[in-house]
């Protein structure tokens, strides 16, 4: 059988406990576009109506014709471009029946990229008495008739009222019906057109207002928003179009009177004085991730950070001067840097004030040689988790695996831009406890090299090698030999990779969930003499035990550049590192680099998967 039936499904459901797994139950393909299950503690439902073609929208019908009847209980309640003013009348009718059905233990209700009115909102809610958040993301909303307030029933168990992008009328008419009688509190969002009326809306519930996202390009928006004396904010991110520095004073009538922050993000560039400032004022931050430009006024004043727990920063300079004096009292976690430059005494000052760190990002043009600055962070940072380096010279890398295989929590390690990463470097490489591995622009390492790493590296189940030239058919087969657990596989951007590769990765990879070979110009070659668009993986597997014949390339390989040497691959830089590249540096603006999940930085993971997964909660 190629997929279980809707009846089996709920017939498997029915039996199974919520502490066990059932891995890589397959549906039909045209279920992936429907909804996905997840049993951890809680159980999320996710119903999705992207697709409007006949096929689609019967097994839409199917799908709630079965939850209108299901037993299951689900937690979380996710609806994903559902139009309610185009949807048939018998379907509407029949998704009311199954929202009410398991509605009754719904706590968490996201609305995302829907068409709905007033009065199906306000059914909606109803109909979710349970519900304690309510999320509305890129909806709109439209105004057919107002319900009489005789005939509204209260919400009062809304705790969170989250407006993250609304387009409607009237944005304080949609707030009033999540938010009357009851005491919740409101998440904004405020980037996207109406931004006055989005303004009103905050000057009317002031004090209920505790997650402030703007983006703004007059400051007098925002000093009428912070003209408010009711506001306090526990979480803040500033942006600005265009892009301009924060003045010292616009930060005094801003940032400076939410004494309470816990979160503050500022995209737009800030000096040290006041960064010196939310030091002294903001005691209570425990997440700051800002932009440092201007370091002429700077002092030796100390920049302590009692609750810090994350701290992200983009220096145009290096960040010796700053680090120095800094005081986290070892109560930081995650530290990410994003500099010109690295030199022993920035990571002299990671190593004494943040012993604790769990994540660290390190991201710099250049390193200096030498200073065997990463070969002792095994040591001294030994509760790492994640790693993440971008760039480096040759004699970096060496040391700092030898150090980091003694990391025991170590589960992600992502390397950016690391040219100098060789297969001779990866000879005597041993993670055996990572998890994840993402490997992006680098053009020296081939299968021998990820022979030596794969091998030392057996619980890998994510691997990322987005953009590495010496990826080819061989190279895949050496992964899905080490690697016969791997459940996500990334290599796009890879010109050598052919069909032969993706029957590499079937044949040796079983519980492989996803795939990305986008970008892979040979293999979109041979791609367009297939018979049929293949747009999923789900259908890709089934057209390979379809026809397995037509994964079998035949294409003549050009011959490969080779970058065997050691050395930096910019033309008359041979001593390993890129100090001294000029102009480049010069021109160099730091990016605000997001390492986070790369899978989860994909597309929506839940409209991409192609069946059930029913995973228990250790993993």
């Amino acid at each position: 059988m190629e997929y279980l039936p809707c009846e089996m499904i709920e017939h498997i459901f029915s039996f199974l406990p919520y502490d066990d797994h059932l891995r890589a139950t397959e549906v039909c393909s045209r279920w992936k576009e429907i909804f996905e299950t997840r049993v951890i503690n809680d159980t999320l439902l996710t119903i999705s109506n992207k697709h409007r073609d006949e096929e689609a929208q019967n097994d839409f019908n199917c799908a709630i014709r079965k939850l209108s009847n299901s037993t299951r209980v689900y937690h979380d309640l996710k609806l994903v471009a559902i139009d309610f003013a185009t949807i048939e009348r018998s379907t509407e009718i029949q998704l009311s029946v199954m929202i009410a059905n398991v509605g009754i233990n719904v706590t968490n209700l996201t609305l995302e990229d829907c068409r709905l009115s007033y009065g199906k909102l306000l059914m909606i809610v109803q109909l979710l008495k349970r519900s304690e958040t309510i999320c509305i993301d890129s909806c709109r909303i439209f105004h057919d008739s107002i319900p009489a307030p005789e005939l509204m029933l209260k919400v009062e168990n809304i705790r969170k009222v989250s407006i993250l992008d609304i387009e409607t009328e009237d944005v304080s008419s949609v707030t009033s019906l999540l938010i009357q009688s009851n005491s919740a509190d409101i998440d904004l969002k405020m980037e996207y057109g109406c931004i006055d009326r989005k303004v009103e809306l905050v000057e009317d519930n002031a004090s209920r207002i505790k997650k402030l996202s703007c983006m703004y390009n007059e400051t007098r928006i925002i000093r009428r928003i912070f003209g408010c004396a009711a506001l306090d904010l526990e979480s803040l991110k500033l942006q600005r179009n265009p892009n301009a520095e924060m003045h010292y004073l616009t930060y005094r009538e801003t940032v400076a009177t939410q004494t309470n922050l816990r979160e503050l993000f500022i995209t737009m560039p800030i000096s040290l004085r006041i960064l010196a400032d939310i030091s002294r004022n903001l005691t209570a931050l425990e997440i700051l991730r800002v932009k440092i430009d201007d370091y002429d006024a700077y002092e030796s004043i100390p920049y302590k950070w009692p609750k810090l727990k994350t701290l992200e920063m983009i220096l145009d300079g290096e960040a010796d001067i700053i680090l120095n004096e800094m005081e986290f009292q070892n109560q930081l976690e995650e530290l990410r840097l994003h500099v010109r430059r690295i030199t022993k005494y920035t990571m002299m000052h990671i190593y004494e004030k943040c012993k604790g760190l769990k994540i660290l990002t390190v991201a710099a043009l250049s390193v200096l040689r030498g200073e065997n600055m990463l070969g002792s962070i095994g040591e001294r940072l030994p509760h790492l988790s994640e790693i993440e380096l971008q760039c480096g010279s040759r004699t970096t890398f060496v040391p700092f695996f030898e150090s980091a295989a003694s990391l025991k929590n170590l589960t992600t390690l992502v390397l950016t831009y690391c040219n100098f990463l060789t297969n001779k470097t990866l000879e005597h490489v041993t993670l055996p406890y990572l998890r994840k591995l993402v490997i992006i622009q680098n053009l020296k390492i081939t299968k021998e090299g990820l022979q030596n790493l794969l091998t030392n590296s057996p619980k890998i189940t994510t691997l990322i090698l987005r953009g590495c030239n010496g990826t080819d058919d061989e190279a895949v087969q050496v992964i899905a030999s080490c690697l016969p657990r791997l459940e996500y596989l990334d290599i796009s951007e890879s010109p050598r990779i052919t069909l032969n590769s993706i029957r590499f990765i079937f044949e040796g990879c079983r519980f492989m969930k996803d795939l990305n070979v986008d970008d892979c110009s040979r293999l979109l070659i041979e791609w367009r003499l297939a018979p049929s668009y293949i747009h999923s993986f789900y259908e890709l597997k089934k057209y390979y035990y379809t026809y397995p014949e037509y994964f079998y390339s035949y294409l003549a390989m050009e011959p490969k550049d080779e970058y065997d040497s050691d050395y930096c691959y910019y033309e008359g830089d041979t001593s390993g590192d890129l100090s001294d590249i000029g102009d480049f540096v010069d021109d160099y603006e730091p990016v605000n680099n997001e390492p986070g999940d790369p899978i989860d930085n994909q597309p929506n993971q839940i409209d991409d998967i192609d069946h059930i997964i029913v995973i228990s909660d250790d993993e």
